[in-house]
């Protein structure tokens, strides 16, 4: 046996058989509204190639039969999951250690109306990745992350500007051993900020695909944008603050204001159980020292007032640039057209 394959044999008994593989981080729902093509080709243009591919569920269960094959010298071929593995759902598969096939997914419309989207398959692991998002509203950043280890990843995700400014940084999902998770920033808790970008981070390596669409109901383009490995992110000591909640639970019989509101980051506030009647001119969330809120802070966009009530609901608040966790310890849901505080509560920790 020669060297390089024991030392190869040796890695695979004392980690997993998925790390360090190439794979396909992510095919397409069989009822979703993209379609995925799988195109193999050997590289070897004087030698027939044979090759191995492995299915995975989304949970990371691997009881799907391993597709085996073999190309002609040269030969390209292109074909469906479905082709491949049959009718289960596949949401992503490794590649055997062949190194002459080359494989690629092409992401296209399901009615084939506009042109697909051509991302090839990477061995690439890091314990983060940097992603650039697109500035403007037409267009969604997202992402597959696939799981290679054999135990649980708890992955988070910040948003942080060139001068180490975190405006965002929070727990996303948990993905379980060979598992797959699909991410889409703007859609879950985060906002669009021209000077700044998302890095996704865990405790150990995992495989990405980062994957960008348009939002016009019209145009459905699905592209894949770089992920940009980096060094695993060395956590600095967590605020205490971080974690503190406010409670308001009444009374307010004019305004039915009730909340809970816990400080999620430096730069985010979480509201749940958010009640109010929205009988109220100019009413937003002002954040203070010691329930004073005069002149106070504005935090997040202005409550809704055409008395379409609020029940139940979960807003997050991002603070504003210059505001930082010292400038308050009190939360308000405030009428600033006429100075009247509609409930509110200080910041406490839990445990108290």
């Amino acid at each position: 046996m020669k060297a390089t394959t024991a030392l190869f044999l040796l890695f695979v008994v004392l980690t997993s058989s998925f790390a360090q593989m190439r794979m396909i981080p992510h095919l397409t729902r069989a009822d979703g509204t993209f379609t995925s093509t799988i195109i193999l080709c050997n590289t070897d243009a004087a030698n027939p190639s044979s090759f191995t591919l492995t299915p995975y569920a989304k949970d990371g269960s691997q009881n799907i039969a391993v597709y085996e094959g073999q190309l002609e010298a040269g030969e390209t071929l292109t074909t469906s999951p479905a082709e491949l593995f049959g009718s289960s759902e596949v949401s992503h598969f490794t590649i055997g250690d062949q190194d002459a096939i080359e494989v690629t997914v092409a992401y296209q419309d399901v009615d084939g109306l506009f042109s697909e989207a051509h991302v090839r398959d990477t061995s690439t692991t890091s314990p983060r990745f940097r992603i650039y998002p697109g500035a403007l509203d037409d267009v969604l950043d997202g992402l597959a992350l696939v799981n290679p280890n054999s135990s649980s990843l708890e992955v988070h995700a910040r948003q942080v500007d060139a001068a180490g400014m975190v405006y965002a940084d929070l727990s996303i999902f948990t993905v379980g051993p060979h598992a797959k998770e699909l991410f889409v920033f703007t859609l879950q808790g985060f906002t669009r900020r021209a000077d700044t970008f998302y890095e996704v981070y865990a405790p150990d390596s995992f495989a990405m695909t980062a994957l960008r669409f348009t939002t016009h109901e019209d145009l459905k383009y699905f592209w894949e944008t770089a992920a940009t490995p980096l060094p695993m992110l060395v956590q600095a000591e967590t605020d205490p603050r971080i974690g503190r909640v406010a409670e308001f639970n009444g009374p307010s019989p004019n305004y039915g204001v009730s909340f809970r509101a816990e400080i999620m980051d430096e730069r985010t506030i979480q509201v749940t159980n958010f009640n109010y009647l929205a009988n109220g001119p100019d009413v937003h969330f002002y954040l203070g020292q010691d329930l004073v809120f005069v002149p106070g802070i504005t935090v997040g966009e202005q409550l809704r007032d055409n008395n379409q009530a609020y029940l139940g609901e979960t807003l997050t608040l991002t603070l504003p640039a210059s505001v930082t966790l010292d400038d308050f310890n009190s939360i308000s849901v405030w009428c600033a057209a006429f100075s009247v505080d509609f409930g509110s509560a200080i910041f406490v920790d839990p445990a108290e």
